[in-house]
């Protein structure tokens, strides 16, 4: 099976072009030769400087336009500004961003896309191979493709739309809008979706961990389409402490499956509950059960479209999920064990038929882009419970990147044996509750919140904050929270809005007084242009996201906390801009004697694992010569590590540095045939027990980095 996702952005580029026809005349004589060389040289320069002038009255125009000003008149031509600025429109300052004119880095490609939805198509191919008389399979199928569309319609609403293309059709798979801020903490979605019975029933096809879905929930649950229907669900955090308890409830119009439920009359509606408890026994463990119960009419007694025996169906579950991810090697290593177990009672013209089934299932990551697991099934079948279905099932699934897999699935199944036998937690009273995704800006948050706010981060420093897993117990934390600081940047895209949205927290959504983009005030670094592609990797269009190790940049963050602090506690203002001021001055202090270490190495050639560390590079004159990923997020292949290592050795370089959280197998390679000095250096606070804070961590990096200089020679 191969699955592939991919992103697609819309970007629009404006070209000028300009032609320039030059007519040059034969001369009779040398004299006449020369005098016409010297004036066809004059009219080229001419037209160069015309050229020149009229791109930069293009250029200003084009800036002013992005800004939502009117174009100013075409100036006499003059040197473009150093800096460009845009006003915040109008209404915009207190609803999550800043106030006053910002300076604009990179490309025009935010504007582009702000109102446009999150996009993207996956695929789901399958091939086939060996016997299966019950329910044969094509050798070959475009299984499913889904096109989905995603935006955040307002700061208490967000839509999603995802619309299946199959061999046999088109259809909506899922279509809902999902309201966040309603009072008593109610989370709301309205629309077509997939219900909240169990775990399986609400996944699509490319999120499952198998190629096919498990016998008990194709035979007692609908099939694949499952509980799928138009409908409202309502759902509610108990409060329970640290244990994170959540109660769903669920009314559909009563369609759901071939066989599961079926409406013949307008208050033939279909019901669904569940109430899931999650806890984490420790950091890189945790435990997630759940209780489910739906009702529903069956098409049992339809005859002639007529509903004559009005049967129902009752359907009770129970699953857990045991997850273990340590989160320094999160990466590299993680396991998933699911068990889901189902009894269903349907009434029938043949008496109640009482059938139960369920699946234990287990998946170990070996590898970075390895996965290995394995699956028993057993299933009674709903309209016939004297009926068993049964097998197992092994795995492996092979990673490109984050955005495709391939998967290879071997099952046996016995078909149709006979039966013989069988709210809201306290706050700290007058503190500004504050959460940030990483560490960093926990950190930041410190200096300027001193002792009038709490602060927590969802992220570890030792952990790759690109791929953190979207636990429940951290919906506990942005439930609570008052202000939710992200680094923007899409670096939080992949976990961070269904956290959002879960927690029902309407101050902390995009848009809202409480929800601040740390990176809308910092100078972004590597913001691609043009037409931008997911064969680039896992390329971030609007820029670099690890803008935080450029001292310069924690100075603009820590003015846009103070900024929204005081916005949110207008009585705490005085102290937040004095907490800023103080960390102001002591970092401008320390960044002295960080650049003064560094000098004696300015151009120091390095290569980095990811592109972590272009920030701190420029602030500290390293010249990043390369990187062992060949793209960002695609791990290195024998050919680029080939290229990389001859060009380590054609400019000398003897140092790499490489986050914590990477495999040192390939750089460690690197290093013996070059004889460079493999550094781990880590790009966050808590990285290292070291690196306790926002100056230790520079502290930390700085001395650590200036020692493997001298000892490797780089140059």
């Amino acid at each position: 099976m191969v699955r592939a996702g991919g992103c697609m952005r819309l970007t629009f580029v404006a070209c000028a072009t300009c032609m320039v026809a030059m007519l040059i005349a034969t001369p009779r004589d040398a004299a006449a030769q020369a005098a016409n060389a010297q004036q066809i040289q004059q009219q080229i320069d001419q037209l160069r400087q015309e050229f020149n002038q009229r791109i930069s009255a293009l250029e200003a125009q084009l800036t002013a336009l992005q800004g939502g000003q009117a174009p100013p008149a075409v100036p006499a031509p003059q040197a473009p500004p150093a800096q460009t600025t845009v006003e915040v429109p109008p209404g915009a300052a207190g609803a999550g961003g800043p106030s006053g004119p910002l300076p604009v880095y990179g490309s025009s490609i935010t504007n582009a896309k702000v109102f446009n939805p999150d996009m993207a198509v996956i695929g789901d191919f399958l091939g086939a191979a060996g016997r299966n008389q019950v329910e044969p399979q094509p050798a070959l199928e475009l299984h499913e493709s889904e096109a989905a569309f995603q935006a955040i319609v307002d700061p208490y609403a967000r839509a999603d739309f995802f619309i299946s293309f199959g061999e046999e059709g088109v259809g909506v798979e899922e279509g809902f809008l999902t309201f966040t801020s309603l009072p008593g903490g109610l989370l709301t979605k309205v629309g077509k979706m997939r219900a909240a019975f169990g775990k399986v029933n609400s996944l699509h096809n490319h999120v499952l961990p198998w190629t096919d879905r498990p016998l008990v929930t194709r035979n007692l649950v609908g099939g694949e389409d499952g509980i799928d229907d138009a409908g409202i669900s309502v759902a509610r955090l108990i409060p329970a402490g640290p244990l994170f308890l959540e109660a769903t409830g669920e009314v559909y119009r009563g369609d759901s499956g071939v066989s599961l439920y079926k409406t013949s009359e307008r208050g033939d509606l279909s019901y669904v509950a569940h109430l899931r408890a999650y806890h984490d026994i420790t950091e890189s463990t945790n435990i997630d059960l759940g209780s489910s119960y739906s009702y529903g009419h069956n098409p049992a007694g339809i005859v002639k479209d007529v509903d004559v025996g009005r049967f129902t169906t009752k359907l009770f579950g129970v699953d857990a999920t045991l997850r273990w991810k340590p989160l320094s090697r999160s990466i590299y290593h993680s396991f998933v064990g699911r068990s889901e177990l189902i009894w269903s009672q349907r009434q029938q013209f043949n008496g109640r038929q009482d059938a139960m089934g369920y699946y234990a299932s287990g998946d170990y990551q070996f590898a970075r882009r390895w996965f290995a697991g394995i699956r028993y099934d057993r299933s009674n079948r709903a309209d016939d419970a004297s009926l068993l279905d049964k097998g197992g099932s092994a795995t492996l699934t092979y990673w490109p990147s984050e955005f495709s897999q391939v998967r290879g699935q071997y099952r046996r199944t016995l078909f149709l044996v006979c039966l013989l036998a069988l709210p809201v937690a306290a706050r700290a009273q007058g503190k500004l509750n504050v959460v940030t995704t990483i560490e960093d800006l926990s950190a930041i948050a410190r200096e300027v919140g001193g002792d009038h706010i709490t602060v927590e981060s969802l992220a570890r420093g030792y952990q790759d904050p690109h791929f953190v897993e979207a636990k429940p117990s951290f919906i506990l934390k942005l439930q609570r929270a008052d202000v939710l600081i992200a680094v923007g940047r899409e670096l939080e895209i992949g976990w961070l809005p269904p956290l959002q949205t879960q927690s029902r927290n309407g101050k902390i959504q995009v848009g809202s007084a409480g929800f601040l983009d740390a990176s809308l005030t910092a100078e972004i670094l590597e913001v691609p242009t043009g037409q931008i592609t997911r064969a680039e990797g896992d390329v971030h269009p609007l820029g670099n996201p690890h803008y935080w190790l450029d001292p310069e940049n924690g100075k603009r963050i820590a003015k846009a906390m103070a900024d929204k602090f005081g916005e949110i506690h207008p009585g705490d203002r005085a102290y937040f801009q004095q907490q800023l001021a103080s960390f102001t001055s002591r970092l401008d202090t320390a960044e002295k004697r960080w650049i003064s270490m560094m000098a004696p190495y300015k151009g120091t050639k390095v290569v980095t694992y990811h592109r972590s560390f272009p920030n701190f590079a420029e602030r500290f004159g390293l010249d990043i010569i390369g990187y062992v990923e060949p793209r960002p997020g695609i791990p290195p292949t024998p050919q680029h590590t080939l290229d990389l290592i001859n060009e380590m050795k054609r400019q000398n370089v003897k140092l790499a540095l490489i986050e914590p959280y990477f495999d040192l197998k390939t750089p460690q390679a690197i290093g013996r045939a070059t004889g460079a000095e493999v550094l781990v250096m880590p790009p966050s606070v808590g990285g290292v027990k070291e690196a306790t804070d926002y100056f230790k961590l520079f502290d930390y990096d700085i001395n650590l980095l200036i020692d493997a200089i001298k000892k490797s020679g780089a140059k």
